[in-house]
This record gives C-alpha cells, structure tokens and sequence, in this order.
C-alpha cells in the first residue's frame, strides 16, 4: 500500500470536507432548484405572498445558489488535479473522479443532455491534457493505439457536436451566407454580418451544394463537419511537425486535438478560424519539411500564409512574422508582407463597385466586441485600435526566436493580450502553436477559456458557470501566459 505524505493528507482531509459540502450543493439541481421551478411555473409564490417582491428575491437567489454550485464544481475539479499530482495511488484517484462524475451527472436533470456531454467531456478532456502535461516520460503513450484512440475520441466529439446541436448566433449568419452564395448574390450587399474575404463566401457555396444534394442533412451539420475535417488535418500536420522536432506525436494531438477549446469551437460554435491557421500549419510543415530545397520551402511558406490571412484577415500577424522570417533584408520583408497584403484586398475587386461602401464599414472598419475585454474595458485611449495595430506590427517584426512556430505562438497571445476588439472564437488561435510547446500558461488558458465557452449565454450556454463569465477574468489568463511565454523564451534565446 502506497505511503501517503502528510502533505496529501491534509489536502485528503480538504478534499473531504469539500465533498462532504458538495453532497449538499449536489442535492439542489436535483430537489432545490426542481422545487423552486415548479412552484414558480404553478403560481405558489404569487399566492402566498401576494404584494411582497419575494418572488423576485427567491428568483435571484436561486441562480446565485446555481453559481455559486459552479464554483464549487471547478474548486472540486482542481483538487482531484492536485490530488493526482501527490499521490501515486491511481486506484484511488479514479475512484474520486468516478464520484466526481457521478455527482455532476445528476446536473443532467438541470439541463440537457447535450450541454451535460459537452461539460462532462470537457472535464475528462481536460484530465488528460494536465496528465499528458505531468508524464515525463512519453513511453507508456507512444503507441498506435493510444494514438488512434485520440484520433477517434476528438474526431467523434466534433462529430457528435456538429450533429446534435445548431451551433451558436453566429451559426444562422453562416446559413443566410450560404444561401446567397448558393443564389450568387453579393454578400457585402446582402448582409452587414459579413466581414472577411470573399474565400469563406466560395467556401459556403460549396457547401451549400453537398448540403443541396443531401437535402436531410442540415447544413449546420455540413459546416462542421468541414470545419472539422480541418482540425483533421491540422492534427496530422502538427504531429508530423512533432516527429520532425522529435516530440511526442501523441502528447501533440492531446494537446491540440482533444483540447476543448478546440472542439467546442469547431464543433459547437463553427467558426472558421481553424481553417486559416490550418494554412499557417501547413506552411511551417512544407519550410521545416523541405530543408534541402531552401527556395521551394521558403516560397511555401510565403504562399500559405499569404492564403491564411485571405481566409480571415485577423491572423495578419502570422503572414508578418512568415515574411519577417523568410528574409534577413527588411526590404525584402516589406515586398512580401506587401504582396501578402495586396493579394487580399484584390479578392475584394469583383465586389467593389457596388459594394466599396459595404466592405470599408464591415470589413476594414469592424472591429469585434468591444470595451469588455482587455486593457479598452477599463481605459478608454484615443485611437487605442490603431495603437494596437502598429503595436502588433513592432512586436512581430522585433521578434529574434529562430523558431518559427515560438514566433507564431508568441505573436497570436501578443493579439490577445492587446486586442482593442474581441469574438469568443479567437480563444482558438494559439492553440495549434501551444500544443507544440505546452506550458503551466497553456493549461491555465485552456481551463478559464473552457469554463467560458460553457457560460456564454450564446455557447454552449451552462448557468451555473456564469459567475466565470467575466471577459477580464479570460484576460487576465491570457496575460499571464503570454507574460510567462515571452519572458521564458527570451531567457531561453539569451542563454544559448
């Protein structure tokens, strides 16, 4: 029998106790809150205390009671994390994680049964990344089998997210989209929803048509699917990226491809993003994949970056340090960033003689959700949006890391962290470079970015989270990692 230090016993008497008070907490989604809802729906409260605002108080005390069971949630969920790490009883630890789960599954009886499978998948997802991130040793996990079964696992998430639910609000935009495309309408006309290339405009028509030839199928379910075969192929670059640095293949697609930030937004919200950083991917993969032809590689990887800043323009920053990258000459830099960006705004030409004044307000001029997140939410600078923009210009080109992929990394949470607009699916943009160089950042990012994709109310919409709906509470995690990130891989490139 394994020797408990007497650290981990006190933190076994901690987590005693917290459960012991979470028995309780799990008791009312199952009776509390049924109880309150069905007296409320017959008029009981309305009859008893005729004339008094009790109604209106038992209401806001049951969803602070609600929030209050989901911080209680995520503090359980951090013990059994640290109760992993200190002892080496696994026996023992998945009987707690079996009795964690079995708590939570009484939420089912709150919400429905694709919001219960999201959480509960997230929650084992995010079990794996933290022990892929502890194994020192990677033996035990390299095998086809432990290989394919991630594969398998994150494939039938996305899949079975892409089926049972419509997405998020931004979901209806993607079908008015693809309905005009199908028609051959011109969005920017069509539309003020619309604020990217027209690729993604193409991309929808031809999905319009599968959708058209299988007409039982929906086409939120022919997006996603698409969207994830991407993630699809993003993971076999990544780990072909992996095997080339000699990193582990499956600590790779853990990291990425069993990442709930990733399969929440590929599988539930749909947004596209993924596809313009699967460019990116591929790019990197053909210049490190090519290293005996150095034209050819350094063409590719000018090329497909280019193409994912046409696919959406809001990783600029990755076709910046590509061009910055390539070439030891700024102007040589400054020629293929301008051609980059020339490239994009000719996808524009078709559209623009009837539609200049649509693209300038909706594409050039958007700006995301604004004055809620980051450092605009609480100091309001003029021309802060500009400022940011040429800030992100510096930061890119003063970057000196040889690795391109540190680069990338590095500059995509720069975005994040100074951003002056925001959209929830830009949580998605650093993970792909991440699950190449996980980090203590990368984890804390992927747990707040989880638990906030549960509770937007335009998510996957989970009410008990609410109390971590807090864009500065998403901020804050970003700082932290891109502080730590930075300021490591500085040290890193002065000691060498």
């Amino acid at each position: 029998m394994n020797q408990i230090p007497d650290e981990c016993r006190k933190r076994m008497w901690l987590f005693g106790g917290v459960l012991t008070i979470g028995i309780g907490l799990l008791l009312y989604p199952m009776l509390g809150h049924q109880t309150i809802k069905a007296m409320f729906e017959h008029g009981t409260f309305d009859r008893i205390f005729a004339g008094y605002p009790v109604t209106w108080w038992l209401e806001k005390a049951d969803k602070r009671f609600q929030q209050i069971f989901g911080v209680f949630v995520v503090g359980m969920f951090f013990l059994i994390i640290k109760w992993s790490s200190c002892t080496g009883n696994k026996k023992t630890f998945l009987f707690l994680l079996a009795l964690f789960i079995l708590g939570i599954s009484f939420l089912y009886l709150q919400f429905d049964v694709i919001r219960f499978t999201a959480f509960t998948v997230s929650v084992f997802s995010i079990h794996l990344l933290c022990t892929a991130f502890r194994e020192k040793e990677s033996s035990s996990l390299n095998s086809k089998r432990v290989l394919f079964l991630i594969i398998a696992l994150g494939t039938l998430i996305r899949f079975f997210l892409a089926y049972a639910t419509d997405g998020n609000f931004d979901m209806g935009g993607f079908i008015f989209i693809a309905d005009v495309a199908h028609k051959g309408g011109n969005i920017y006309l069509e539309t003020h929803r619309y604020n990217y290339s027209c690729a993604w405009f193409l991309i929808s028509g031809f999905l319009s048509n599968i959708q058209n030839s299988f007409p039982t199928l929906g086409y939120p379910l022919i997006h996603r699917v698409f969207l994830s075969c991407v993630d699809l192929a993003t993971l076999w670059l990544l780990m072909e990226i992996a095997r080339i640095k000699g990193l582990s293949r499956p600590k790779t697609a853990i990291f990425f491809y069993l990442n709930p930030v990733s399969f929440l937004l590929t599988g539930f919200h749909g947004q596209f993003e993924n596809l313009a950083l699967l460019m990116i991917i591929l790019g990197i993969y053909c210049y490190l994949r090519l290293e005996n032809k150095p034209l050819m590689k350094k063409g590719l990887l000018w090329l497909f970056s280019t193409i994912g800043m046409i696919v959406k323009h809001n990783i600029f920053y990755a076709t910046l340090i590509c061009a910055n990258f390539l070439a030891k000459r700024h102007i040589i830099r400054f020629v293929l960033f301008t051609i980059s960006v020339a490239l994009f705004l000719l996808t524009f030409l078709p559209y623009w003689s009837v539609a200049h004044k649509a693209i300038i307000d909706n594409v050039f001029h958007y700006g995301g959700i604004t004055d809620v997140y980051g450092i605009t939410s609480f100091l309001h600078i003029p021309g802060a949006k500009y400022l940011f923009i040429i800030g992100l210009f510096l930061y890119c080109l003063l970057l000196k890391n040889k690795d391109i992929l540190k680069q990338c990394l590095l500059g995509s949470l720069f975005f994040l962290t100074f951003t002056t607009g925001y959209g929830i699916q830009y949580f998605v943009l650093p993970i792909a470079f991440a699950s190449l160089r996980p980090s203590k950042g990368f984890l804390l990012y992927t747990i707040v970015a989880t638990i906030f994709i549960m509770a937007g109310h335009a998510n996957v919409n989970i009410y008990f989270f609410r109390s971590f709906n807090q864009w500065n509470l998403m901020w804050l995690a970003v700082l932290y990692w891109f502080l730590t990130e930075h300021f490591e891989i500085t040290i890193r490139k002065r000691s060498e």
